[in-house]
């Protein structure tokens, strides 16, 4: 809620909705008006790591791409565009510092207590540290994955 009411009051409205089927969308982004924006989120793959790189994506296409586009992160597509690559980079680098993290993965050392250490470093979720790590080939996809923690979609009804 604290979130939905801060990007609101930037002129941003934000939602999450459950997945579709066979719909491998992460995020969108488009503008309604001249001064209201939209993201919209899903929880396709449910890990915490995915859902914040893909709202700072949307984020980062809302704040320094056309007001005439519509953004959708679609999974696992290949990205040539160039402000695709631009929000991806902008989405890293605002979770993990792009300094830190260069100095951090040249120690090679990846281990439970190195990314706990690390992650409170720079003050962000271990998860946020494993999915990087996993996404840049450091670490296997298997690896670390307690680390990270899971969303589940909770139906409005239920309590």
């Amino acid at each position: 809620p604290k979130l939905v009411e801060k990007l609101a009051d930037a002129g941003i409205a934000f939602t999450v909705t459950p997945n579709l089927r066979n719909a491998p969308v992460n995020g969108a982004s488009r503008w309604l008006s001249s001064s209201k924006a939209l993201i919209q989120l899903s929880i396709r793959y449910r890990y915490n790591d995915i859902f914040w790189f893909s709202f700072f994506h949307e984020l980062a296409h809302v704040f320094y791409h056309s007001k005439k586009e519509i953004n959708i992160d679609i999974s696992n597509l290949a990205r040539e565009d160039e402000d695709e690559r631009l929000a991806d980079e902008f989405a890293a680098n605002t979770l993990v510092p792009e300094k830190e993290y260069a100095e951090f993965v040249s120690r090679q050392s990846f281990d439970f207590l190195a990314v706990r250490a690390f992650a409170k470093t720079i003050g962000v979720h271990t998860g946020i540290v494993v999915g990087r790590l996993q996404h840049d080939n450091h670490i296997a996809p298997i690896s670390l994955n307690g680390l990270r923690d899971r969303f589940c979609w909770k139906n409005s009804r239920q309590k």
